[in-house]
């Protein structure tokens, strides 16, 4: 009879990945993505400081406070080459149109000759230094654009807001 050997099948060397192994893994690369996400941050805040010293602090909510029918005299930063000048603008509000930051406002004064000379600012322009308000008007109307047919005086015509005091 033939020998009765008893085969034994070996099992090949499969190192077995250990929990410790896994985690150690997975914490390089986190560790890996935080360093990413931190130099992300450290060049967004670079940015920001360097666009709060190169644009001047100009707090947009203290000053937005006309409406249509409001005379405002306009402050705006013109460049001409290497100068800068600062020229005021004053005149009717006739229109605001848009929203967030799109927002715009037309303003509308009498220039030389009885000529009605327009002019359209964006509320978050970079340009506008200061907005002062000359004198509060009472309308009814969303846009003053039947303003434009009138010639005179009358072209600026809105009634006053009385104040109690």
């Amino acid at each position: 009879m033939p020998d009765k050997t008893t085969d034994t099948i070996e099992e090949p060397d499969v190192k077995a990945e250990s929990p410790v192994d896994v985690d150690s893994t997975e914490t390089e690369k986190n560790a890996e993505e935080d360093e990413t996400e931190d130099v992300a941050e450290s060049i967004h805040a670079e940015e920001i400081s360097q666009l709060a010293e190169s644009t001047p602090s100009v707090d947009v909510s203290t000053w937005f406070t006309f409406r249509v029918g409001d005379t405002i005299k306009v402050h705006y930063r013109i460049s001409e080459g290497s100068k800068t000048r600062i020229q005021p603008y004053q005149g009717l509000v006739i229109a605001m149109k848009g929203s967030s930051n799109t927002r715009t406002f037309t303003v509308r004064h009498i220039g030389q000759g009885g000529i009605g000379v327009e002019r359209i600012f964006p509320v978050y322009g970079p340009n506008i230094v200061k907005v002062e308000i000359v004198k509060h008007g009472q309308t009814r109307q969303a846009k003053l654009y039947y303003l434009r047919g009138r010639v005179g005086k009358s072209a600026l015509k809105v009634k006053d807001l009385k104040t109690k005091g």
